[in-house]
């Protein structure tokens, strides 16, 4: 039986992949479909996904576009299921997950070197034409400290406004059990599969950004912004360099 475990997805961290990566799991037979259940926010409400009622679910098609074709499709709220169909949830994650989500067991939250976070969220932002700044002036105009508030107010919940130094020490007294993305298949991927007889589908990658809305200018390696970006976003960096 596979442990119940809530693993959170910061946007631009690489949960995608994780997600596809499990629901391959449910296809090949691994685990029952319906182990995975996937919460998230899209054009202005919360959505859940499982194979339980997504019979169209392609291998082949990116995630994205399979939770499109699913929306609507949803047979009531993981709350309301009756209990022989929720019992089958043992994995939660996405966007919406949150420490409410099975509240006595393990909760995992993957983080990514904040600059290059930053810049895959430039990359999409770019490529759906919602910004023309160039990446160094992007990151003057946009929330800095990203994945620190995102876990303080989106995993943890508070609701109240506090300094990012503040949420951070908050971050770390929860109980939450953090792996940098760029080790994230050492560190925990394939250790997870291997005591719940999972396949690791290592080469299933999703939601990456295609090559032609990638930084162009390589604004992202320049010493000087890496500097100006460490001094903006202190508490991220502080976090990310805490997982060496």
């Amino acid at each position: 039986m596979v442990e119940k475990i809530v693993i959170h997805h910061i946007p631009k961290t690489g949960g995608s992949s994780i997600q596809m990566r499990l629901l391959w799991n449910e296809v090949k037979g691994k685990m029952p479909r319906g182990t995975t259940l996937i919460k998230y926010h899209a054009v202005g409400r919360e959505w859940e996904y499982s194979l339980l009622d997504d019979l169209d679910f392609s291998k082949r098609d990116p995630l994205h576009d399979q939770f499109i074709r699913h929306r609507g499709k949803q047979e009531g709220w993981y709350a309301d299921w009756p209990t022989h169909k929720k019992e089958k949830v043992k994995i939660i994650t996405g966007h919406s997950a949150t420490i409410n989500d099975f509240p006595e067991d393990r909760h995992v939250v993957i983080v990514r070197n904040p600059i290059w976070r930053d810049a895959s969220h430039y990359n999409y932002d770019t490529g759906l034409g919602r910004t023309k700044y160039p990446f160094k002036e992007w990151i003057q105009n946009t929330e800095t400290d990203y994945q620190v508030r995102w876990i303080y107010h989106k995993i943890l919940l508070h609701t109240e406004i506090r300094s990012p130094a503040s949420m951070l020490d908050s971050i770390k007294k929860a109980k939450l059990k953090f792996y940098r993305s760029e080790g994230v298949d050492k560190d925990f991927w394939n250790h997870f599969c291997a005591a719940n007889k999972l396949t690791t589908h290592g080469s299933v990658k999703d939601n990456v950004t295609p090559r032609e809305w990638r930084v162009m200018d390589q604004d992202y390696a320049n010493k000087v912004l890496v500097k100006n970006h460490k001094a903006m976003n202190v508490y991220d960096w502080a976090l990310w360099n805490s997982l060496v």
